[in-house]
């Protein structure tokens, strides 16, 4: 499955890859535990007029995030027919 950056098409299910480091731990640390964490199903929702910060829904909540520190997560597209 080819691996796609996190501002990919609204609206659309997606499943996190990985979590890039970038030169920051405490980024991909702090990622993790908001649980965006390897094969968790997430959605990219409409956000600020200017594109940042952005918003994702996962598990139950929703959160927003920096353009910044959302461009360190990679999401791979869920083939339609595929588990919920």
């Amino acid at each position: 499955m080819e691996v796609e950056r996190y501002d990919v098409e609204r609206r659309k299910d997606r499943n996190v890859s990985s979590c890039r480091q970038g030169g920051r731990f405490e980024l991909k640390q702090r990622l993790m535990t908001m649980g965006l964490i390897p094969g968790t199903r997430i959605k990219v929702l409409p956000s600020a007029p200017m594109g940042d910060p952005m918003a994702i829904g996962l598990r139950s909540y929703n959160l927003a995030l920096r353009r910044a520190d959302a461009e360190k997560i990679e999401v791979t597209e869920i083939k339609e027919g595929a588990g919920a």
